[in-house]
């Protein structure tokens, strides 16, 4: 409450220096009619600066006018601050700081220092309004810093509006350090209402502190008799104010506030109802009413506050409680309950406890026991509403923990699977090579070790040498036949086509077939993924090396074909595959043909390849984008 009049005694300030200005105004006009030819833009902006306290838009009425007769000089300043100064009135806060800031860059523009600083004080009081304390505080310094050595009336001005803004954020002590040195430069302010709030907020601080009793009254004293002497009534009444809360305080003095009562009301009279010296004096008479007990003269001043005061929650919720405090002193409980509730429910979070204990105390005296459950009901909601909160963290951290531990068996998972897939691997070549080495044993005993026993017996039988020779030679092909099979194309210095090429002259040197190859030459073969080519080289090897074995071919064409799709394309083409030959349903038996097909279908599905028969024709597709299976 005490802090809410100081902050009101602080802001009168501002509409009395309007009213003050306002007592010029008829000679001003006067002037303005009387002038012979067009008036000078100098006596339009003192008539706009003149009606402040009464009209703000007949100000900017003015403003606009005094701006159109191409004003020079100190007048843009004006121009510009009465604009700010009309539209700070009317509470449009943003657009006065936009002309207060424009004014104070004509300043600058000007090399005028003092107007320059004492724009950013109005632009001080603005950001302090749209709450930017921190950049009004700044702006206040500067001013002090520049008033201190070059001019008092500035110091003064950034002292008490420094400590507006201190009072507004509730630094009472720095509230009044501020206004105890503007008081150091009272004799440059040439205005009263600015000397007078500033004796009417150190009256109001001191107010705080019993100990201080003495020096408030001191202090609201001689702000009242300097407002008498300048015949300044609306800065007397806001100096009354803050002293008849100090009065309410002292019940052997309660004697006086009547007196003083009575003098603010003759003063605040034809006041408007809303006005801050209005509201300021209702504050003081409702507490004193409070405490002598005169209920009904309370809820006049307290409906007064409530009708006309602001619409502020932080400060609504307070007019609110005053209120429903003054209708239950005059019995009518059901509307106290009615403000008690709807201060709870506009009131912010730093008064929410307090409104909601009064609210339930002023409601259990006429139903205790509906209070009681629904405060039971609150605390059970909170109750539920903390175990919830602990559910929901227990639920988040076990949670956490299930995805931790589902990534870590997915990891051990993924390398176990590892492990499994290289020991199949592992087995595999193992069983490859086992095989290998079956179908090698099989081919030297079948083929090479029963041609050199037919040589033998023919050596031993018959002096025949030239048939023997034969045969030794004709088992000496087969062993290098088989030794270049066994031999792995060196893919890394040659491509696929030119080991096929190569291949191809073997299998003409041997003359078994009319052998014929072809291939893409417009393609760079090198290109060719190493394993891709390994694969269809050996596939080559085992359909060739069946075919010569078993079918007896008079013809073999090869041909290698690449496509811009990245296709690559081997066929064999023969008059020796016998029906059946590549089936992928033939037996895997235990001999040579089985393994060999074996073989082709493990290293066509190891490149992700496709394999096509059309009569004599076999064809292997083979893509070069397809992963290899089992990576």
């Amino acid at each position: 409450m005490k802090r809410r009049s100081l902050i009101l005694s602080l802001f009168v300030t501002m509409a009395m220096q309007g009213i003050a200005q306002s007592a010029s105004l008829p000679q001003l006009l006067k002037q303005a009619h009387n002038a012979k030819g067009k008036p000078n833009s100098h006596l339009y902006v003192e008539i706009a600066r003149a009606w402040l306290g009464t009209s703000p838009d007949s100000t900017i009425k003015y403003a606009d006018a005094a701006a159109r007769m191409k004003p020079q000089g100190t007048d843009i300043i004006h121009i510009e601050a009465a604009r700010g100064e009309a539209l700070l009135a009317k509470g449009e806060t943003e657009k006065a700081l936009k002309h207060f800031t424009k004014a104070r860059s004509v300043a600058e523009s000007q090399h005028n220092s003092f107007e320059k600083f004492n724009q950013m004080c109005s632009m001080g009081i603005c950001l302090s309004r749209l709450q930017k304390f921190d950049e009004a505080q700044k702006l206040y310094e500067q001013v002090i810093n520049y008033g201190i050595k070059h001019s008092r009336m500035l110091a003064f001005s950034g002292y008490q509006n420094y400590g507006v803004l201190c009072s507004r954020i509730g630094r009472t002590a720095d509230c009044e350090k501020m206004l105890r040195n503007a008081l150091k430069y009272e004799d440059a302010a040439d205005d009263v209402s600015l000397r007078v709030s500033v004796y009417s907020g150190l009256g109001s601080i001191l107010t705080y502190n019993p100990q201080t009793f003495g020096e408030a009254e001191k202090f609201l004293q001689q702000g009242m008799n300097i407002a008498r002497k300048a015949h300044e009534p609306l800065a007397e009444a806001n100096c009354i104010s803050p002293l008849i809360s100090l009065l309410t305080q002292l019940p052997n003095r309660y004697g006086e506030i009547p007196g003083l009562i009575a003098r603010a009301d003759a003063i605040v009279k034809g006041a408007a109802p809303s006005g801050s010296e209005r509201m300021q004096l209702e504050h003081a008479k409702v507490n004193y009413y409070f405490v002598t007990k005169q209920w009904k003269l309370a809820l006049q001043s307290a409906l007064m506050l409530y009708e006309n005061g602001p619409a502020v929650s932080s400060e609504r919720d307070k007019i609110m409680l005053m209120t429903a405090r003054a209708y239950e002193g005059v019995g009518q409980t059901e509307r106290a309950c009615y403000f008690y509730r709807e201060a709870y429910y506009i009131g912010d979070s730093i008064h929410q406890l307090n409104v909601q204990q009064q609210a339930a105390d002023a409601a259990a005296r006429y139903d205790a026991k509906e209070k009681e459950l629904k405060i039971a009901n609150l605390q059970k909601v909170a109750a539920q509403n903390e175990a919830h909160q602990w559910r929901l963290t227990a639920w988040v951290v076990a949670l956490c923990i299930v995805l931790i531990s589902l990534c870590i068996g997915v990891m051990q998972w993924r390398r176990h699977l590892k492990r499994k897939f290289e020991l199949a691997e592992a087995k595999r070549y193992i069983d490859g090579l086992e095989n290998e080495r079956k179908r090698l044993a099989q081919e030297l005993h079948d083929g090479i070790c029963n041609d050199l026993l037919v040589a033998e017996m023919q050596l031993s039988s018959t002096d025949d040498v030239k048939e023997a020779a034969r045969m030794l030679n004709t088992a000496r092909g087969d062993i290098r036949h088989i030794s270049h099979e066994l031999m792995p194309p060196n893919m890394q210095f040659a491509s696929l086509s030119q080991m096929l090429q190569a291949y191809a002259f073997k299998l003409a040197d041997m003359k078994q077939a009319e052998t014929a190859f072809e291939y893409d030459k417009a393609y760079d073969w090198s290109l060719l993924p190493q394993q891709i080519g390994y694969q269809l080289y050996r596939i080559t090897q085992e359909l060739v090396s069946n075919l010569m074995k078993h079918g007896k071919p008079s013809f073999l064409r090869i041909a290698l074909h690449h496509t811009p799709e990245k296709i690559t394309e081997l066929c064999i083409e023969s008059d020796g595959f016998p029906t059946g030959e590549t089936n992928k349903d033939t037996p895997k038996d235990s001999s040579s043909d089985g393994i060999g097909l074996r073989s082709i279908h493990e290293r066509i599905k190891s490149i992700g390849a496709e394999m096509s028969i059309d009569g004599q024709k076999i064809c292997i597709r083979c893509s070069e984008n397809t992963k290899e299976v089992g990576n």
